[in-house]
């Protein structure tokens, strides 16, 4: 019995991150004309491509930040004192506990809670759905569970939804405890601008190595002897380059031209098969073929769409004929 009852909530959780994960897509195709404005504003050449990129990375770090599991601790002192801990963690560095009174989580995200009665009384623990029944001086740990559910106020608009966790059907004592799960949107709202801004913005150093403008490699020293037509170079400063040397140094500078060509070529390739999938491709294909270009098996993508790994893998291969016909000039390319 108790085996049944983990692998139904296994699939259970696999169900509920698969519907987290539609949400994220689904999210992003509506946002798609506020992030051509996002691109816009940051300063992006190419918005309405960009925005094209910039959808394709936030789903996979909104995919990756979904499927991180956050640990959340709950500690039963006695009934009158419930504390709880939630683990953070910066950058690269170790994480640390940190007791909160409200925890703010995004719609969809995996939760690993553990719960722990130092009491002398058995506890019942609820949250939304979940319900956890602690003996006492016990705990239970590496409770899975995920929040998808949040609020619509009357103007049809997604809201922010507080989940209130109860000790024996009563509010925590001395503080209330809360868990609110933030729309999906917000969060991709959020990360779009803070992304747009760290690519596209002028304001930002690393955006100011690459020209605009690719010259011709025939044309750059033609391009440089009328630029330098005027300089003297030794004539008025003996330690001065000569023009050809003059020339040579800026031509130094562009040595990694041919990369950059290629680089933006590829880029370009990229959008073009994001638009041909979006817009040429039945959208489960378009769908099966974005997380295969992710680098994902047929079994993973069966997984996460809910689909027959043998279906899907049809799916892909036929995706992949459509690819290859469309542009089979740079197949090689766009396998990578």
């Amino acid at each position: 019995m108790h085996i049944c009852f983990l692998k139904a909530n296994k699939v259970m959780l696999k169900e509920k991150l698969r519907e987290a994960e539609n949400n994220i897509y689904t999210s992003l195709s509506k946002s798609y004309p506020a992030f051509i404005n996002v691109c816009r504003v940051n300063g992006s050449n190419s918005p309405e491509d960009d925005a094209m990129d910039l959808q394709n990375d936030l789903f996979l770090k909104l995919r990756e930040h979904i499927h991180k599991p956050q640990n959340i601790k709950i500690l039963v002192s006695n009934l009158d004192k419930t504390k709880m801990y939630f683990r953070k963690q910066k950058g690269r560095a170790e994480g640390f506990e940190e007791e909160e009174v409200s925890i703010d989580i995004v719609q969809g995200k995996l939760l690993n809670i553990s719960f722990k009665n130092d009491s002398e009384k058995v506890v019942s623990i609820s949250v939304d759905t979940l319900s956890k029944t602690i003996n006492n001086k016990s705990e239970v740990n590496n409770v899975e569970y995920i929040f998808n559910e949040i609020e619509i106020n009357l103007a049809g608009n997604k809201q922010p939804k507080n989940n209130e966790i109860l000790l024996n059907n009563n509010s925590m004592k001395p503080d209330s405890l809360n868990i609110n799960v933030y729309p999906m949107e917000y969060t991709i709202q959020r990360s779009a601008k803070n992304l747009a801004i760290d690519q596209y913005s002028k304001k930002n150093k690393r955006n100011k190595v690459l020209r605009d403008i690719v010259i011709k490699p025939g044309d750059y020293k033609k391009e440089m002897e009328a630029k330098y037509s005027g300089y003297k170079g030794k004539e008025d400063d003996p330690n001065a380059l000569t023009l050809n040397e003059k020339i040579a140094t800026q031509e130094n500078i562009r040595q990694n031209e041919d990369d950059i060509i290629e680089k933006y070529d590829l880029r370009k390739i990229k959008k073009n098969i994001d638009h041909y999938c979006k817009n040429k491709m039945p959208p489960k294909m378009a769908l099966a073929i974005n997380y295969w270009r992710q680098g994902m098996s047929g079994a993973e993508i069966a997984t996460i769409m809910g689909e027959n790994e043998v279906n899907i893998r049809k799916l892909i291969f036929k995706g992949r004929l459509k690819l290859k016909a469309e542009y089979k000039d740079n197949w090689k390319i766009n396998e990578n």
